[in-house]
């Protein structure tokens, strides 16, 4: 096996992916501060008072992990980050997911969530209907905790179905998922452009 083949046959331009990192610099990764509306919207979904946001200052570090996720975007695209949904399904949370408040883009989308224990580890199992499609844009999958301060990217949205939680991220803890749409600039932080949104509960 090559080093541009995945298991499975999915072939990955690795060489392609190299150079388009080695031409990024902290100039591509410049965006200003998301609205202040859009924090107060998911700390009102979430039950917490907006004055209890952190913003995390912008630093060098970024620029290497907006680099990191083009890789591994890349790779997922190819290894297929949706996965079957299971036959053995614990269900151990979910919500409806809504526009209200969020984007006009999203306001013919609606959908379900699932949180979902199989063996020792965790999906999201999505269901969205109308889901919007914008110019150099693509929509995205997150996890947010509950006092606003951290969210975990699942990766971009591949349609209806599982999205593979990381290992060591419990769901309990970042029980708000959003669909957002991102521009195609490879920054990897929240745009502030949300679609639907919900908080999980058992």
């Amino acid at each position: 096996m090559n080093d541009n083949q995945r298991p499975g046959g999915a072939e990955v331009d690795l060489a392609h992916l190299r150079a388009i990192a080695g031409h990024v610099t902290d100039d591509d990764f410049e965006r200003d501060v998301p609205p202040a509306s859009m924090w107060s919207a998911i700390a009102a979904n979430a039950g917490r008072p907006a004055n209890n946001i952190a913003v995390v200052p912008r630093t060098r570090r970024r620029v290497w992990l907006g680099v990191a996720a083009v890789v591994v975007t890349g790779l997922g695209i190819a290894g297929g980050l949706v996965v079957s949904r299971g036959a053995r399904d614990d269900v151990i949370a979910e919500t409806a997911l809504s526009n209200e408040g969020l984007s006009p883009l999203g306001s013919a989308s609606s959908g379900k969530a699932e949180i979902i224990r199989r063996g020792t580890s965790y999906v999201l199992h999505l269901d969205v209907s109308r889901v919007p499609s914008e110019p150099a844009s693509y929509v995205e999958v997150w996890l947010i905790d509950r006092q606003v301060k951290g969210m975990i990217s699942l990766g971009p949205y591949h349609g209806n179905g599982d999205y593979v939680i990381p290992s060591g991220v419990d769901p309990a803890k970042f029980p708000i998922v959003d669909v957002s749409i991102e521009p195609s600039d490879g920054v990897p932080t929240h745009s502030g452009v949300s679609i639907v949104r919900g908080v999980a509960a058992a």
